[in-house]
C-alpha cells in the first residue's frame, strides 16, 4: 500500500501543503522511485544470467551480483542526494526558496528569491525546512493564522523518528525508508526465485548433488536471515506503537496519530484536520492492539 507510487507531500486538507521545498519533493520521489525500477531491471537480468551462467560455467555468483549492483547503487546514491540537500539547508540555516532552492538572506525578515523572484517570509520559509529535512519544530507556521485550530499546547513534536506526528504529518521523508524496505523485498523475492532456480537447475543440468545443497543451504540461509529481520523490525515498530496507544488510552488520531486529549469528544484533529469521534477512535485502536498482538503473547489476554 503506497510502496510503488510517490505520495503528495501532504493531505489535500492540509493547511500548509503549499509550504513544502520543491526541491525536497524531486528529490524525495528520486529516492523513492529509483529503486524500484532498477528492482524490476535487476530481477530481468538476474533471470537472464542466471540461464547463461549456470549453463556455460555451472556457477550462479555472476547472476547474483548483476543483481544487487544496480540495487546498492541506486540506494546510496539517493540517499546521498538526501543527505546533500539536508546538509545544504542546515548550512545555510535554513533559509532556502522553497521553489528553486536558491540560498535567501537570512536576516531579512522578507524579501524577494533573487533566483525565481518568488516573495518569502524567512521565519516560515525555515519552519518549511525544517520540517521537511525531519527536524523537531511546530505544526504550523510561526505566523500562525489560526489560533484556535492549532493551539500553541500541540506546538512541541516528539523527537521520535518513528511516529508520524513530530514533523506535521509529512509524508516524503518516509519515501526513503520505502525505499530501502522495497530493495530487500525485491532482494527477497529474487533469493526464494534463485532457491526454487537452483534445485530445478540442479536436475536438469545434472549437477552433482554436493553442489546443489550447498547451493541450497547457502541461499536458504540467506532468505531466512532477511525473513527473520524483516519480522523482528515489525514487531518492534508494532510494540512501540501499542505502547504509545496504551500509553495515551487510545486517544489518538487514526489518520496521523496526534495525540487528541483536552479536545472535545467530536471535533477535528489539530495537527491534520481530520474529523474524529473519542469512542470510535479508541474502538477502533481497541482492535489495532487486538490484532496486531502475536499469538504467542496472548494465551488469554484481552489486550
Amino acid at each position: 500500500m503506497g510502496l510503488f507510487r510517490s505520495k503528495p507531500p501532504l493531505h489535500t486538507w492540509h493547511p500548509h501543503e503549499a509550504l513544502y521545498p520543491v526541491s525536497m519533493m524531486r528529490t524525495a520521489r528520486l529516492v523513492a522511485v529509483v529503486p524500484y525500477v532498477a528492482g524490476v531491471l535487476g530481477v530481468v537480468l538476474c533471470l537472464v544470467l542466471l540461464f547463461r551462467e549456470s549453463t556455460s560455467t555451472h556457477t550462479l555468483q555472476p547472476a547474483t551480483a548483476f543483481y544487487v549492483l544496480p540495487l546498492f547503487i541506486t540506494a546510496i546514491v539517493g540517499w546521498l542526494a538526501y543527505l546533500r540537500l539536508r546538509r545544504r539547508a542546515m548550512k545555510f540555516d535554513h533559509a532556502l526558496c522553497i521553489r528553486c532552492g536558491h540560498v535567501l538572506d537570512a536576516t531579512r525578515p522578507e524579501g524577494q528569491c533573487p533566483g525565481c523572484g518568488a516573495a518569502y517570509i524567512t521565519s516560515r520559509v525555515q519552519w518549511a525546512w525544517k520540517r521537511a529535512c525531519e527536524m523537531p519544530t511546530s505544526i504550523h507556521p510561526p505566523d500562525n493564522p489560526d489560533p484556535e485550530r492549532f493551539p500553541e499546547a500541540t506546538a512541541t513534536r516528539r523527537h521520535d523518528r518513528w511516529m508520524p506526528d513530530r514533523f506535521g504529518h509529512v509524508h516524503l521523508p518516509r519515501a526513503f525508508r520505502r525505499s530501502t524496505l522495497a530493495w530487500g523485498l525485491s532482494l527477497i523475492a529474487v533469493l526464494a526465485t534463485l532457491d526454487i532456480g537452483i534445485a530445478v537447475l540442479s536436475h536438469v543440468l545434472e549437477l552433482s548433488p554436493h553442489t546443489g545443497a550447498l547451493w541450497l543451504m547457502r541461499w536458504s540461509l540467506i532468505y531466512l536471515f532477511l525473513l527473520t529481520c524483516s519480522i523482528v523490525l515489525m514487531s518492534v515498530l508494532l510494540v512501540r506503537w501499542k505502547r504509545r496507544v496504551r500509553n495515551l488510552d487510545g486517544d489518538l488520531c487514526l489518520a496521523c496519530g496526534q495525540h487528541l486529549q483536552g479536545l472535545p469528544d467530536e471535533a477535528q484533529c489539530p495537527e491534520c484536520g481530520q474529523p474524529f469521534n473519542r469512542e470510535a477512535n479508541k474502538s477502533i485502536w481497541a482492535a489495532f492492539i487486538q490484532s496486531t498482538t502475536p499469538w504467542f503473547l496472548r494465551f488469554g489476554k484481552n489486550v
